[in-house]
């Protein structure tokens, strides 16, 4: 009886032994993995770069200084003479261009025109009434006294091409053109006479005659026209008044 108490006893103190071991490596166990476990667990922080800021430029800009304006040069006493005489020059040339022939400008492969008022040939039949009033009735209709003499040599030539023209039927304008050597238009704005060389040489009143009439007796109609060029002249002369005739008297 004694001795199975004994056991009994061995055997509890043998598991009291035990279990108080298991209890002391449990703990330990604990409180190792307690103060590993959240040290591993936290990842480390990451230092993230930070950011450089650029250095601040700082320019200092000189104020700009203002121009000063140039002053005008004076001009000088002689050019003020000269721009003076050549203004005065111009106006005289302007003047002289209004009442003389003027060339135009040509269109390209053309000869240069001439712009007048009249001619001298004209003026001076125009001062004798009765022989400018019979010399425009042998004229073509709305020509000019101006325009149908522009080219002749002088009066006697200028007359016996607008009777020949009258007896034979010839146009005047051709007529002209063949022995002048030139081509007359009137401006229908400024009623100026334009004179426009034909490039051909001028020919005599029978060499005219003889090419725009052939067959026609052209020196017998160059002596019959001169005839009637001297009667009309001559029937239209301008009649003496009486204090011409008493001083012609005396």
């Amino acid at each position: 009886m004694s001795q199975t108490i004994r056991m009994f006893a061995a055997l509890v103190l043998a598991a009291f032994a035990l279990e108080t071991t298991v209890i002391a490596h449990r703990g330990l166990a604990l409180s190792n993995g307690h103060a590993a476990g959240p040290a591993s667990a936290k990842p480390p922080k990451s230092t993230k770069p930070s950011a450089v800021k650029p250095a601040k430029v700082t320019t200092t800009v000189k104020p700009v200084k203002p121009v000063k304006p140039v002053k005008p040069v004076k001009p000088v006493k002689a050019d003020i003479k000269l721009a003076k005489s050549t203004a005065k020059a111009d106006a005289k040339a302007g003047k002289h261009a209004a009442s003389s022939p003027t060339a135009t400008t040509p269109a390209p492969g053309t000869l240069p025109s001439t712009v007048i008022v009249s001619n001298p040939l004209a003026d001076k039949i125009a001062r004798n009434k009765n022989l400018a009033a019979k010399i425009q009735g042998k004229l073509p209709a709305g020509m000019t006294l101006a325009q149908a003499s522009t080219g002749f040599k002088n009066q006697g030539q200028f007359m016996a091409a607008a009777n020949v023209s009258n007896n034979l039927g010839i146009d005047f304008v051709k007529l002209q053109a063949s022995m002048t050597g030139q081509t007359t238009a009137v401006d229908p704005v400024t009623h100026a006479i334009i004179s426009t060389p034909t490039g051909v040489a001028p020919l005599s009143l029978g060499q005219s005659i003889h090419q725009l009439r052939p067959g026609v007796d052209a020196d017998a109609a160059t002596t019959t026209a001169a005839h009637q060029t001297s009667v009309m002249v001559q029937t239209a002369a301008p009649v003496p008044s009486k204090s011409t005739r008493k001083k012609s008297s005396r």
